[in-house]
């Protein structure tokens, strides 16, 4: 099967579920242009941001945040929305990379991800997966509306739409 990623072609073995990984590589950014480049430093300093501000967490956040504690197995280390004032960089990083991830899908942007798994316990590296498949399937049905948006329309019709809409990090 033939897919392209953020531009560029790959001839890939496609089964039910397959997950693109980038590699760990000087030019990331460059080497994905077109797509947000989410870090494990961005999601972390993306939430601080909006618990320091009082901003709205993403209406789906919760939704995706039970997804990610139903993959992990071991009760003490699924995580809670209790008090993100007192999180530590742990808890902000997964936080924030749930609510990003869901605000930049809304805006049809592409997104690859860099060391989202870095300092987690194996338990929830695991539960990371069973959440990037949930936010995968999540986004292509955004893709595949905006492509029938567009096919309606016009690109510049919705395009204008999506501009508009709301500030990724501040809604």
């Amino acid at each position: 099967m033939k897919i392209n990623v953020c531009g560029e072609d790959f001839e890939i073995d496609a089964k039910p579920i397959t997950l693109i990984v980038g590699p760990e590589i000087s030019d990331y950014n460059n080497k994905y242009e077109g797509c947000y480049i989410l870090t494990d430093s961005d999601a972390i300093m993306f939430h601080e941001w909006i618990v320091d501000n009082n901003k709205k967490l993403h209406p789906e956040f919760h939704k995706y945040l039970e997804i990610f504690n139903k993959g992990i197995s071991v009760k003490s280390h699924k995580v809670e929305y209790d008090n993100p004032k007192e999180f530590g960089r742990g808890k902000h990083q997964i936080f924030g990379f749930i609510d990003t991830i869901l605000k930049i899908q809304d805006k049809c942007v592409s997104i690859a991800t860099r060391g989202m798994d870095n300092n987690m316990h194996p338990s929830r590296q695991v539960a990371l997966g069973d959440l990037l498949i949930a936010l995968s399937e999540r986004g292509k049905k955004i893709i595949d509306s905006y492509k029938k948006l567009v096919e309606i329309y016009g690109l510049e019709s919705v395009t204008n739409k999506l501009i508009n809409g709301y500030n990724i990090i501040e809604s």
